[in-house]
């Protein structure tokens, strides 16, 4: 690729440089970025509602996490410290993420961010709640004051995961063969984070055959 300096000079008179994003971005900090995110996704939310496929009504989201490496710095690791295996901490920092998905159209609607200190529920109590919606959590999300927490943000907006084999539970009522009100107890450790949680909650037990299991 050749280049005349009158070529570059009126390339650089048109456009920015790729630095000056970057710049621009740090003289801002992250909260006005932060507010930009959340005012498209849900203008792109509300634009694309026509086109989503939803179940029942409800538009399905998945909640998950992920851990990002991180550049090595004296500022990174102290602020954001390392996963622990068994005998070593990694050595790079890292930072936890939990994010909010569009099932349909894998879009990002909310995301949080958080040092190795934070677990995955504590980050996922951050997210932005979606009314209307259908929310599916793996197991590992199971937690009274998170799920409970979600089901009261919105009238509308319901969760589903799995259940856990040991499971403790006490049926309420049969709706039909398989499909049952139950009621939880909320563990002594739930309530004593947070105060407010009731003594049992409930929820809608489903059980159904996969593939002969």
């Amino acid at each position: 690729w050749y280049i005349t300096e009158q070529m570059r000079l009126n390339i650089d008179s048109q456009a920015c440089v790729p630095s000056a994003v970057v710049q621009a971005r740090q003289r801002l900090g992250h909260e006005p970025l932060k507010q930009l995110f959340h005012q498209l996704s849900a203008h792109y939310q509300t634009e694309s509602q026509a086109q989503q496929q939803d179940f029942m009504g409800l538009s399905v989201h998945a909640v998950d996490g992920v851990v990002y490496s991180l550049p090595y710095t004296d500022e990174n690791l102290p602020h954001f410290s390392s996963s622990k295996g068994r005998t070593k901490e990694a050595p790079y920092p890292q930072m936890r993420s939990v994010c909010l998905i569009n099932t349909d159209t894998h879009e990002i609607i909310d995301t949080t961010l958080g040092d190795m200190s934070q677990g995955e529920i504590t980050l996922a109590r951050q997210l932005n709640v979606q009314d209307n919606s259908i929310t599916l959590f793996d197991r590992a999300y199971f937690s009274a004051d998170l799920l409970i927490s979600w089901q009261q943000a919105h009238p509308n907006s319901h969760w589903l995961m799995r259940a856990k084999d040991n499971l403790r539970y006490t049926v309420i009522k049969t709706f039909s063969e398989g499909d049952y009100l139950i009621q939880m107890p909320v563990s002594p450790q739930a309530q004593k984070k947070n105060p407010n949680l009731p003594a049992t909650w409930q929820a809608r037990l489903i059980e159904c055959r996969y593939e002969g299991k």
